[in-house]
């Protein structure tokens, strides 16, 4: 999960910060149901420009399947946000209150498989050929 998210940071140009992966907790608003952060397999990754912020969130989208994604959650639209989810293959804009935080909620949240979160040459190899190389920062 580590080198996914060290990756993702890369891949957005900086764009996404890190707000927390691995911790034992129960999903918010649900009590006694654990959260995925409870596995080591979900980050929440936060940002300050949502214009960019967005064109990296669709290209994960997009490429989940090469990615190792298996659900991103977008906190920002109304009327309660947004689901992307391996299963559809495609978003869903929840017009009841389905995820804690939204709308407008300034982070995405990206749940990975097993086999992403851990093997960091899987990871890496997916962010290359998903975003291609990234040169570092000067």
């Amino acid at each position: 999960m580590n080198e996914w998210i060290t990756q993702a940071i890369h891949a957005s140009g900086g764009v996404m910060t890190n707000l927390g992966a691995y911790m034992v907790r129960d999903q918010k608003g649900h009590p006694g149901v654990l959260s995925v952060h409870s596995t080591g397999r979900a980050v929440d990754l936060g940002f300050k420009d949502r214009k960019a912020a967005l064109k990296f969130i669709n290209t994960v989208a997009r490429n989940a399947n090469d990615l190792g994604v298996e659900c991103i959650l977008d906190y920002y639209p109304k009327p309660f946000g947004r689901g992307w989810r391996c299963d559809r293959q495609r978003w869903k804009r929840y017009v009841k209150r389905t995820i804690y935080g939204a709308p407008g909620g300034m982070w995405a949240h990206f749940e990975i498989t097993p086999q992403a979160a851990d093997s960091v040459i899987w990871v890496k190899s997916a962010f290359l050929k998903v975003f291609g190389e990234i040169p570092p920062k000067p």
